[in-house]
């Protein structure tokens, strides 16, 4: 993975996560793929794009091998659960007996848990994806921008707006912009993104 610092005061943050992942400073101006102004890049070897239908596809039919029974086009109502321990679904199906549940549902991953009294403090982002046809040459990284923010700060600029905040129109003010590029195994690259509520 290549951290790219485009501008000043993205450089520090840069180096310092470079560093503590044993990652090395670069010079870029070599590379037909980056502009002669950036100012600076640290290539972080363990770093990848993930390809996330592949990845979801794997993850499934490890699960089918494993004994996981899918049900499709079966929506999950409630969970079931006494004493504190998960016992069942209430599904389309009817009841599922189990005594685990793994949610996975996306930015729609609070609804179910409440149901057993459970939030989970998770809010939906709107972000926009770009797949190139193939290039070449292809990237020799999967980039990403200093500027993209740690998890935390992220939640603050992509985090569902309070009652206050939507009257004051805060939830039509810009969201967070910055590079992220991954290339994909048949030599498209796929771009993006930015994030606003």
């Amino acid at each position: 993975m290549l951290l790219l610092a485009v501008e000043e005061r993205e450089l520090e943050p840069a180096r310092a996560y470079a560093e503590a992942l044993g990652g090395e400073e670069v010079d870029l101006r070599e590379d037909p793929w980056f502009a002669d102004d950036l100012t600076g890049g640290f290539v972080i070897e363990g770093g990848y794009a993930l390809d996330a239908m592949g990845a979801t596809t794997a993850m499934a039919e490890a699960a089918r091998r494993a004994g996981v029974d899918f049900r499709l086009g079966c929506e999950a109502k409630r969970i079931l659960a006494a004493g504190g321990r998960v016992h069942g679904v209430a599904t389309d199906e009817g009841v599922v007996p189990t005594e685990c549940v793994v949610v996975t549902t996306g930015p729609r991953l609070r609804f179910l848990p409440r149901t057993v009294g459970v939030d989970v403090p998770v809010v939906a982002s709107r972000g926009w994806l770009l797949e190139t046809t193939r290039v070449d040459p292809p990237p020799t990284y999967a980039v990403e921008q200093a500027a993209w923010p740690l998890q935390d700060e992220m939640a603050s600029l992509v985090g569902a707006p309070t009652l206050g905040e939507v009257a004051e129109g805060a939830a039509e003010q810009p969201g967070l912009v910055s590079l992220l590029l991954g290339p994909r195994p048949a030599g498209h690259c796929l771009i993006g993104t930015s994030l606003r509520r």
